[in-house]
């Protein structure tokens, strides 16, 4: 964590209770904060504020910090999983490639986005698929122009 951002909710735990942080107290909330996000601090100083009825020392700021981990990872979750209903939906509506294709596309970004995979079994695994497809893309046969033609009486013979 930055030290300005720790200063800045520091000051902010202080304006609530302003004879509860000393300098000593801020020396221990220091080493036992330092390693955390600077986001995660702020969003648990703003728990603490909420629901605090005394000042937060390092235990309910350390349940402070895991609540707005959990808080940040389960949107995160959400937000994945639209990403992925929304490609689902495009894909099975808007979309001419080979439907089994399309699945193991999205089977594979889904693995990433749950962490089954590497970044870089993800991209391995997107160039086998697309040499794949190349390989049996089929051609699309047309018919002669004589048996496309529409039809109309005068062209009959009789």
């Amino acid at each position: 964590m930055e030290a300005q951002v720790f200063n800045d909710q520091i000051k902010r735990l202080k304006t609530q209770w302003p004879h509860a942080y000393g300098e000593e107290r801020i020396k221990i909330l220091w080493a036992a904060f330092k390693d955390v996000a600077n986001f995660d601090f702020r969003d648990a100083v703003t728990h603490c504020l909420g629901s605090s009825k005394s000042a937060p020392l390092v235990l309910e700021l350390e349940k402070a910090v895991q609540i707005a981990r959990n808080n940040y990872y389960s949107s995160k979750r959400l937000e994945e999983a639209n990403v992925m209903g929304a490609l689902e939906s495009a894909a099975d509506n808007n979309t001419t490639a080979d439907p089994e294709f399309v699945d193991r596309c999205l089977k594979l970004l889904d693995d990433l986005y749950q962490k089954k995979i590497t970044k870089k079994q993800f991209d391995e695994g997107c160039d086998l698929l697309d040499q794949a497809s190349k390989l049996y893309r089929r051609s699309v046969k047309k018919l002669p122009e004589k048996y496309t033609k529409p039809v109309f009486d005068e062209d009959k013979p009789f």
